[in-house]
């Protein structure tokens, strides 16, 4: 499975009090996203909104970290162990993106980021003991 990751972070979508982690079983999906975000930034110097009810682009809290968004945008390679564990500890969904319908397009008249995924939605997974055990063994 795929990501795309702003550094460390990994793309997510908010919704209904919900984190969605979206990934993505064919990494050409995740390039085609990484690349809308790109030229989302590129253009108006923030990140696209990712919640439901937005209005417009986000505002960074410094206004030139858009360059540094570029640089650290990349597709990572994610484990569905490591994808459990980042949804449990946020008590988050995992959104499994299939395909993409379209091209992924800038709504103009709110400058929102449309991309068209398709895919499933799946619940949070709860932790066994082990997958804890796993965890912190690999966090120390």
């Amino acid at each position: 499975m795929w990501v795309v990751r702003i550094g460390a972070t990994t793309f997510s979508m908010h919704g209904n009090d919900t984190t969605l982690f979206v990934n993505f079983k064919h990494k050409k999906h995740a390039q085609v996203t990484e690349r809308a975000i790109r030229g989302y930034v590129s253009r108006f110097h923030t990140l696209p909104p990712t919640y439901n009810g937005a209005t417009g682009p986000l505002e960074l809290q410094d206004p030139e970290n858009w360059t540094n968004i570029l640089d650290e945008l990349h597709v990572a390679e994610i484990e569905q162990e490591t994808l459990d564990t980042l949804c449990e500890m946020h008590s988050a969904r995992n959104m499994e993106v299939h395909a993409i319908r379209g091209s992924p397009r800038v709504i103009e008249s709110n400058k929102l980021l449309s991309i068209g995924f398709v895919g499933m939605l799946y619940p949070p997974k709860e932790l066994t003991l082990q997958d804890y055990r796993n965890l912190y063994e690999y966090l120390l």
